[in-house]
Order: C-alpha cells, then structure tokens, then sequence
C-alpha cells in the first residue's frame, strides 16, 4: 500500500469519525447530527435558546464555527490562567522552603514568637494536673494505650496556631527539631520519642501515677489497679521510671489519711515506705515482662503519630504563608531575598 493510500484511507475514516460527532450549540446545549437542524437552530429559530451551559451571545462568527467544526470552545481568559499558574508556582516555592525558615518568616511577620516545647506541653495539661492533685474530677480517671497515644498526638499537633508549631520532623535526616527557648534543638527520632513521651509523663502522667496509688491506697477504688499496671507498661516500653522510684524519702505521694495515719510518727513513715516499694517493685515486674518486640511497637506508634502529624502541621503553615503571599508583595520579596 503507497503513501497516496494511505492517506486516502485516513482522510474516509476521519470524514466518517467527523460524521458520528453532533453539532452542539455552546449556549444551551442542543445536539443533532444533521447541519440543516443545527443551521436552523442557530439562525432561523426566533426565539432565542435558553443560557443551559453558559450565557453566551451568539455572534455569526461562533455561528460558522459551530457549522464547521461542529463544536465551539470560549477562549480562556489570559488572566485566569495566569492566576492558576501563579498559585502553582507560589505553592511549588513554598513547598521547597525549609519547614523552620518558613516559621521564622512567617512568625516575623506576624510578630509573634513560638511557644516553647515543654512550656506548650505544660499549659496543655495545667488543668487536669491541677485536679489529679486535688481529686477533683467526678469519675474516676481511666486511662489505657489509645489514650497515652491521643496525648502525643495532642502535643505533636500545632493546630491552627502557628505560634504552637514547636516540633518539626526532618525526614531527610530522621532528626526531630524542637522550640527551646528561642532556639531549636535537635535530636536524633529515637531520642526524641524519648523525649516526648518523658515531656508528657513529667508534665501530666505522673500526676496521673500519683493520683491511681492515692487511690488504691486509700481503698475507694481497689479496679484502678489495671489503669496503674497499663500506665507501668506503657513507661516501661521507654525504660521511662515511674513518679514512685525516686519518692522513697519521704511522704510526698501521700496524704496522711491516704496511709491511715493522722500523725507524723515513724508508724506513718514506714507505712509510705511500704506503699512505694510496693509499686516500685510492681512496676519493675511489668518492664521485666516487655519484650524488645513490645518496645519497637511502641516506639513505632509513637514516631508514626509525629510523622503524621508533621505532615499535617506543615500543610496549615504552608496554606497560611500563600494566604500572606497573596496580599502582601513585601512578604514575598522578603522570602525570596533570604533564600
């Protein structure tokens, strides 16, 4: 078959492709696949079509190009396109910033400064501490892993404010930044998730330890238990030691009706001697029990939750820089000029 062949045989199958295709009337939609019908349509029917796909003047020129080409298409308008470009490029910029150089442009700017990690983790649990201590919540206190992992993903979650972006995730280097001051330090993924859940014991769950063995101690409320051995457990798999290991001095973790006693005898004293050895030697008996299967799982939830929440973190930074970006030329032309 010759080149002249060819041709011909493609020019029949686009003429017969052409012909299975409708005219289409761009204002209200009409289709048919006669000409005449689509002629009669666009030129000689009175009433004018309804606006169904857009509002649309019929000029003769998009007349002839309906009858020719069978369909019409609007031009876009330049301005559009350049906008949606715009946006394109400006999130393509912003995605390729460092995390912490955006924070510091965008806290600049706003003239705010970032809370510091364990300052935020503090104030996060102030109330609940202040009650653990004062047993002032109305049922008892019942937590288990989902609620010790809700916690990290609490204080490795900004939010809305940009000022609460404290923890920053480098995936590149598996290194963890964190607000310190008005510095960031940094620490390697398994020293941080040390770190963190070390924040959360230091500044709420120990509390909560305190506020189970006041508990039990007392008698009113011998199912606690449980909720201290998921505690242990859950500290164990970070080799994290319990409020009651270094409180064998004295009767911080008591009040004296607590133990029985209503004096400061030596009776009273060994009495709180008794109680947290009791507990430390239950807590040693649970972390003997971990295995390095139990303490990889944790560590993994643990990391998992910041990753995601990294993710997410940096996306509320990034939507709220493009905001900036949109209205406020001097903003850009100061990120641009720091790069």
């Amino acid at each position: 078959m010759n080149e002249n062949e060819i041709k011909y045989i493609k020019d029949i199958y686009s003429k017969s492709k052409m012909k299975s295709e409708p005219y289409c009337c761009p204002r209200c939609g009409y289709q048919t696949i006669q000409k005449q019908n689509m002629r009669y349509h666009l030129k000689i029917m009175k009433r004018i079509c309804p606006t169904a796909i857009r509002d649309l003047v019929l000029t003769d020129e998009i007349k002839e190009t309906v009858l020719r080409e069978r369909l019409y298409h609007p031009p876009v308008n330049p301005s559009i396109t350049q906008t949606i470009n715009n946006i394109h490029m400006m999130n393509n910029f912003i995605a390729s910033m460092d995390p912490i150089s955006k924070l510091k442009h965008i806290t600049e700017h706003h003239n705010i400064e970032l809370v510091d990690f364990e300052t935020r983790v503090e104030k996060l649990y102030k109330r609940d501490v202040h009650r653990f201590i004062t047993d002032g919540f109305r049922r008892d206190v019942v937590y288990n892993k989902e609620h010790f992992m809700d916690m990290v993903s609490d204080i490795t979650s900004s939010g809305s404010e940009i000022s609460d972006m404290n923890i920053v995730y480098d995936s590149n280097t598996d290194h963890v930044h964190f607000a310190v001051g008005e510095e960031w330090e940094l620490r390697r993924s398994q020293p941080a998730i040390l770190f963190l859940v070390e924040t959360l014991v230091l500044y709420n769950l120990s509390f909560y330890e305190i506020y189970l063995i006041r508990k039990l101690v007392s008698g009113r409320c011998v199912q606690l238990e449980e909720c201290l051995t998921m505690y242990y457990h859950f500290i164990g798999c970070f080799n994290i030691q319990p409020y009651v290991f270094e409180k064998n001095d004295s009767m911080v973790l008591f009040n004296e009706s607590d133990i029985g006693y209503s004096d400061t005898s030596d009776k009273s004293d060994i009495e709180a001697h008794r109680i947290v050895d009791k507990y430390n030697s239950m807590y040693l008996r649970i972390r003997n029990t971990l295995t390095d299967a139990d303490r990889r799982s944790a560590s993994k939830e643990v990391i998992d939750i910041l990753k995601s929440n990294h993710k997410l973190n940096i996306s509320q930074l990034n939507k709220h820089i493009l905001e900036v970006l949109r209205v406020d030329e001097g903003f850009k032309t100061r990120m641009i000029s720091n790069l």
